[in-house]
């Protein structure tokens, strides 16, 4: 080496000038909606019986122009409490465990906001029905996790060991509109993140779209017909009032369908206030926002209006929409199968950030959607469905996959009665002629076969992790219990 080299090379990082902090890692904006089919938003070509020129969900459809929308999103299940746990943990109901209203996280699993708070992220939670209560372990990592619903702000309401504190102030969390409150906090959070250097991950359930369908007048008289008279045709929207009706007919099922979009569109205005909030604030550039719903609704699809009682296409298909400006493509339309656990997964991938050391398809982990958005055929993760409703006897597994062939297929067990079903989704999509299989057990079927063994491998996965032995059961307060009752989970 020359004099004159070795000289410029000595003298090259003093020349060069200060060295370059690290680009910040984006935030995390988890939006989650309750009780929202795909099919009925207008993202999905969803229109209203009364009222098809509506827009029913605009901010909703802007948010996916600007990002990646997975057309084939699944949830793990019909209801709230576990399709959430599923999201927060990365893991299929029956390896996280927490299946029903007894139960809770154990410890040993790490949540997304642990994984970020161990990051240096602040973490912030606001949710609005009483099946996100920490109760069941959903504050795990979060520096804040507050309670939106109306009635009770602090959370006091449901750990007073006062049974009058519930009664006097506790309202029926149906009649409960929580947007509002929803909003402020969250927005009184990124507000207060604007003013830092510090990454932030804020999470926001939406109670309002589930039952019961309160919106403000101005939605309602959008979508029902002008001589719509809840007290004269008997359709009101509301579970206490309609669920033993027996007499619905095709007009009535539509009454209750123009409810239900007013919800949606009221619940779509309140996500655009908190999206145009997070623009003004200078933050939507760095933020990844994950809108999702934690299970659909059915509408008499196969002869019924709720959920929590079955696990037909109507109630596990699910929005889901990723928007991350530079970092996640804008307007693609995914087409493989994406499912609610996968959510953790892809936040650490985009993050950069290590997974737990159990994440592994040992413990069925969720994956990254990157690859589904990378290339748009990708046909996506198997997923496993479960619901277990034990005060209804309703014990129901099922494996929704694409074969070899890219056929897409529905197995769906019950081992109580020892059966089966089969639905080719490609031929028969809505689940109307589904085949029928006695003693499943015993069969040969390929596909049957493939959806017991998913059930083993969802076993021996919990046994693969790390748990504490903590999680088992939820300790309920009487008040907490008789709210859920009133809600019909128990």
């Amino acid at each position: 080496m020359s004099p004159r080299l070795a000289l410029l090379l000595l003298l090259a990082p003093a020349c060069s000038g200060p060295t370059a902090e690290p680009a910040r890692r984006p935030n995390v904006l988890i939006l989650s909606l309750d009780s929202v089919r795909p099919d009925e938003l207008s993202l999905f070509g969803g229109t209203s019986p009364w009222a098809p020129d509506e827009v029913i969900s605009p901010y909703i459809d802007a948010l996916g122009r600007g990002g990646v929308v997975f057309e084939d999103a699944v949830s793990t299940t019909s209801w709230t409490l576990p399709s959430h746990m599923a999201l927060l943990t990365g893991l299929p109901d029956a390896v996280h465990g927490v299946t029903d209203n007894h139960k809770r996280l154990d410890p040993g699993i790490e949540t997304l906001a642990e994984l970020l708070k161990a990051r240096g992220y602040t973490t912030a939670g606001y949710f609005s029905g009483p099946n996100l209560h920490p109760v069941f372990g959903f504050s795990q990592g979060f520096d804040r996790y507050e309670n939106k619903s109306s009635n009770d702000p602090s959370l006091g309401v449901f750990t007073n060991p006062d049974p009058g504190s519930m009664i006097a102030t506790h309202k029926d969390s149906h009649e409960d509109v929580t947007s509002p409150a929803l909003v402020e906090g969250a927005s009184d959070f990124l507000a207060e993140m604007a003013g830092t250097d510090q990454p932030f991950l804020c999470f926001v359930h939406w109670w309002d779209p589930h039952y019961d369908y309160m919106a403000p007048p101005e939605f309602v008289e959008r979508f029902v017909r002008p001589d719509f008279d809840p007290e004269v045709d008997g359709v009101h929207g509301k579970w206490e009032l309609d669920k033993n009706k027996r007499d619905w007919d095709s007009r009535g099922a539509a009454d209750l369908l123009a409810l239900y979009h007013s919800e949606l569109a009221y619940t779509d205005s309140q996500v655009g206030k908190l999206l145009e909030r997070l623009e003004a604030l200078d933050l939507a550039d760095d933020t990844l926002v994950i809108l999702l719903a934690d299970h659909g609704e059915e509408f008499f699809d196969h002869g019924r209006w709720g959920h929590q009682r079955t696990l037909f296409e109507e109630v596990v298909r699910v929005p889901m929409i990723l928007r991350l400006p530079g970092r996640v493509p804008e307007g693609v339309r995914a087409t493989g199968q994406a499912r609610i656990q996968d959510v953790y997964a892809t936040v650490a991938d985009v993050l950069d950030l290590p997974l737990p050391s159990y994440a592994s398809d040992a413990t069925q982990f969720g994956k990254s959607l990157r690859p589904l958005w990378d290339d748009p055929t990708h046909p996506g993760y198997d997923q496993a469905l479960h619901l277990d409703v034990p005060y209804r006897s309703i014990d129901h597994r099922a494996l929704r996959f694409r074969d070899d062939h890219g056929r897409r297929w529905k197995v769906t067990l019950f081992p109580i009665e020892k059966r089966a079903t089969i639905a080719n989704l490609d031929k028969d999509p809505l689940e109307r002629a589904v085949e029928e299989v006695g003693n499943y057990p015993a069969s040969k079927d390929a596909r049957i076969r493939r959806a017991v063994e998913l059930v083993q491998a969802l076993e021996d996965a919990r046994a693969a992790l790390p748990l504490t032995g903590d999680g088992a059961e939820a300790e309920l307060t009487p008040e907490i219990r008789a709210e859920l009752e009133r809600l019909g989970y128990f």
